[in-house]
């Protein structure tokens, strides 16, 4: 279906297209990708020159092959291209541009450091707060007992 160049600003009306494989909306006033997950079938979509700011991958069909973002406000964003292809399995062509297999690598290797990182975070807010070390315990009480026992030795002793 082609669409482009109508002045559309919402993404909607799509809920009957469950076949639907092409889809341009290029050149329309979209602010938002919305209203597509559902679209299984879709392998197509071309959203370029619209007024895109969030590329919000989970309202794209994750079995999508080629998705076109150019000259959106999202595909200026730092790692716009590395969260797209991490989050879309089936994507081999991004802003008419191949995925190599090294891109979709590295982003999935970053996805999966950002989760552990996550996680680890998770744990540590969930955790109770663990003790000095011994050593560090014994060395602590150690300079305070050391600190008072300087202290005694310096008090002058009374005069006579």
């Amino acid at each position: 279906v082609y669409l482009q160049h109508n002045r559309i600003s919402r993404i909607e009306g799509l809920e009957f297209f469950s076949d639907l494989r092409f889809l341009v909306l290029g050149a329309n006033e979209i602010e938002a990708i919305e209203g597509l997950a559902h679209l299984r079938a879709l392998e197509y979509l071309d959203l370029s020159q619209n007024r895109i700011a969030d590329a919000a991958a989970h309202e794209l069909p994750a079995e999508l092959r080629a998705l076109d973002l150019y000259g959106n406000p999202c595909a200026r964003e730092p790692g716009y291209r590395r969260a797209l292809v991490g989050a879309l399995p089936a994507l081999f062509r991004l802003d008419d541009v191949a995925v190599s297999a090294r891109a979709r690598g590295l982003a999935l290797l970053e996805e999966e450091e950002a989760a552990e990182a996550e996680l680890e975070e998770a744990r540590e807010a969930l955790a109770p707060p663990r003790p000095p070390p011994p050593r560090a315990a014994a060395a602590a009480d150690w300079r305070q007992r050391g600190s008072s026992t300087a202290r005694r030795r310096r008090r002058p002793s009374p005069s006579p």
